[in-house]
């Protein structure tokens, strides 16, 4: 699923429905924050955005830090909308 972010328009964020196995480890799942910044940057297969000069910036806790909440709360919906749309199917 494409996501849009209001914070940015034209931004693209491609998201997945669920985390891998293998991308539980180093993540504590008995936490309650489950959707939190370890397994966030897992949950996102790509995005648009770049840095000043133009280069694809990575995938991290430390880049998703920096987006405003509303944002990261919109990916969260999506995910939970994406993941709840597939079970049905």
């Amino acid at each position: 699923m494409e996501v849009e972010l209001p914070s940015f328009a034209g931004s693209k964020v491609v998201i997945y429905s669920t985390l891998l196995i293998g991308d539980l480890d180093g993540i504590d799942i008995t936490s309650k924050d489950t959707l939190g910044l370890e397994s966030l940057p897992k949950l996102i297969k790509s995005w648009n955005f770049v840095d000043e000069s133009g280069k694809d910036l990575p995938i991290t806790k430390d880049i998703i830090k920096k987006l405003p909440a509303t944002d990261v709360n919109v990916l969260v919906q999506k995910m939970i909308e994406l993941n709840t749309t597939e079970k049905k199917n």
